[in-house]
């Protein structure tokens, strides 16, 4: 079970319904998860959308962002390959 992931969605219905209470020990614990994500490189809870809403630095969102396109992009090749499928990229 993803308790990480958990929290971020919790923190995430708290503001989207303006509960208000306990907001910063929300935050504060939730900056400490990514943390410890990302030095363990593992894929952050908190996705790049949610970002917004929260006051991390723009070099922790640009490396919160870079590990989650790097994820999709490991994912998407994956399944192409399961399915003989290549992707060489995209001509201009």
């Amino acid at each position: 079970m993803d308790l990480a992931a958990t929290f971020a969605a919790m923190c995430n219905a708290k503001q989207y319904c303006c509960d208000w209470d306990q907001t910063e020990d929300c935050f504060n614990h939730l900056y400490t998860l990514v943390s410890k994500q990302m030095e363990a490189n593992e894929l952050p809870c908190v996705d790049p959308f949610s970002l917004f809403m929260y006051n991390f630095t723009p070099e922790q969102k640009f490396l919160i962002t870079k590990r989650y396109a790097e994820h999709v992009k490991t994912t998407t090749m994956k399944t192409l390959n399961a399915q003989g499928l290549t992707f060489n990229g995209f001509e201009h």
